[in-house]
């Protein structure tokens, strides 16, 4: 038997069972006396709970575990299911309005989208008073007033037109584009009208795929004005939606003569140019080619005299400055050539295997004897990082010869005095790290700015003192990235400069 503390728990729970069902029952009641319709239904559409059976907008009585599929014309589901879905996927809830033709009236109703929760989904169905759709109605002819007197304002043509293209509105602009005036214009007038005959089959093509994707098109078209005469435009089009139905377009057409005009200006100049750089890098290499033959024979009968005993003092200082003026200018035509080549090209990557050592070994050795052959006071060091036998790697050893050369040139030719020093690190396994370090003049920052860039040069007193024609630089920045690497330069002013660049270590 229940002593009295358990039948007084008893009583309690069964009290607070009642009045949960007092509450429920009140609940149902209170949404029975609404005249929304109130609709709790799950994940799959299947209505768990109403209070009306009836509403005008459904196609049958409702009934528990009917699902919304069921009950709603084609048109409303497809919109409550897009809506029902962006409920779910951002918790927000939200609203939409319809319109209906029932029974020949035309009746207003608001479907409200509330998320219970991540599984229930609550609907309520209002059907908007008179006023409210009066308002409605107010607002949108507020709206549309505003859209046409913004159109007028608008240089473009801006039209309204049906889904058969039927223009229903074009602004006046759009009519003095076309030529056509307000009374010229008769019932039939459509928008086949202002575009080329030979453009009406891409016109309705470009209109169907505008209402597949409901968003906003362009399309390029040539649009035709009264008279015939035709003019290339852009069209740029948006559907008109009710009920989830296109209605029709807003369309706005530009007229862009101008513009191509412009474009095909540029694209004439562009091709003289074009053909005008082909004509000049042609005639640089064919005179690069012509001067380099004599130039050999001179250089080559210089170095003779060089060694010819007979001759004075003077003639000795003369000779060598044939050889010198004739090995700048060899340096030069060499340049031109490359820079002609690299324009055209014509230089292409050979990849062989080689020793990394013995090749900076020969350009030290080149250069120690240049810098003697120059009788500057100048030390210049070599440093490999890794051992002969490590050394072996897979680059192409002309192009890389060639860049150093080029930076070797230029730190002999902006040094004086002091030292020089080329050599290379690993940076990481897969790069090396190559560099050329001087005690020369050192660069300004407006220099270090435009040292890559083609005929650019230091300062022109500088210019005149060392010579040169700005192009080894470039040419060997080109040469570098050919290589897949990147060549920089650093140089605190008046301190010397040292660039850098770096290659695939492969082997």
């Amino acid at each position: 038997m229940l002593n009295t503390q358990d039948q007084l728990v008893i009583l309690s729970d069964l009290k607070q069972e009642n009045t949960i069902q007092q509450s429920a029952n009140d609940t149902k009641m209170l949404s029975n006396l609404l005249k929304d319709n109130l609709l709790q239904i799950n994940q799959a559409g299947v209505i768990l709970d109403f209070n009306h059976q009836n509403c005008s907008i459904f196609i049958k009585k409702l009934s528990k575990n009917s699902n919304i599929k069921d009950i709603f014309p084609n048109h409303i589901l497809s919109l409550l299911q897009e809506s029902i879905a962006e409920v779910q996927a951002q918790e927000n809830n939200l609203s939409f309005h319809i319109s209906e033709e029932i029974a020949d009236k035309q009746k207003n109703y608001e479907i409200r989208i509330e998320r219970i929760d991540e599984k229930n989904i609550l609907l309520i169905i209002r059907e908007l008073e008179k006023t409210l759709a009066k308002k409605a109605s107010a607002r949108k002819s507020i709206f549309e007033s505003k859209f046409l007197h913004f159109s007028e304002l608008l240089p473009q043509t801006v039209f309204e037109c049906n889904l058969q293209g039927d223009i229903q509105f074009i602004n006046k602009n759009g009519l003095k584009l076309l030529g056509y005036s307000q009374t010229s214009l008769n019932p039939d007038f459509n928008i086949k009208h202002i575009v080329a005959p030979s453009e009406i089959r891409k016109l309705s093509e470009f209109f169907l795929k505008s209402i597949s994707s409901r968003k906003f098109s362009k399309e390029d078209f040539f649009a035709q004005q009264k008279s015939g005469t035709l003019f290339p435009a852009v069209l740029h089009i948006s559907p008109m939606m009710q009920e989830n139905k296109a209605i029709g377009f807003i369309g706005i057409l530009f007229d862009i003569s101008e513009q191509k005009k412009i474009e095909s200006e540029f694209a004439v100049a562009q091709k003289m140019a074009k053909e005008a750089n082909e004509l000049k890098s042609v005639f640089l290499a064919n005179l690069s080619h012509e001067l380099r033959t004599p130039m050999n024979g001179v250089l080559g009968f210089s170095e003779l005299l060089t060694f010819e005993e007979n001759l004075s003092t003077e003639a000795k200082e003369y000779v060598n400055i044939i050889n010198k003026s004739a090995i700048h200018l060899r340096s030069m035509i060499d340049d031109i050539i490359d820079l002609v080549k690299l324009d055209q090209g014509e230089i292409k990557i050979s990849e062989n295997r080689f020793n990394l050592n013995n090749l900076m070994n020969d350009v030290y050795v080149f250069y120690k004897n240049n810098i003697h052959y120059l009788k500057k006071d100048i030390e210049l060091i070599v440093s490999n990082s890794l051992t002969d036998s490590d050394s072996e790697i897979l680059s192409d050893s002309y192009k890389l010869k060639q860049i150093l050369n080029n930076l070797l040139s230029n730190a002999v030719k902006f040094t004086e005095s002091g030292k020089i020093e080329i050599g290379y690190i690993l940076k990481n396994p897969k790069t090396l790290l190559f560099y050329v370090k001087d005690t020369g003049i050192g660069l300004t920052e407006d220099v270090r700015k435009n040292i890559f860039t083609r005929y650019k040069q230091a300062d022109n007193a500088i210019t005149r003192k060392y010579n040169g024609n700005g192009l080894g630089l470039s040419i060997s920045k080109d040469l570098v990235n050919m290589l897949g690497g990147e060549l920089s330069v650093e140089s605190p002013s008046e301190k010397g400069s040292t660039f850098y660049f770096t290659l695939p270590f492969n082997r």
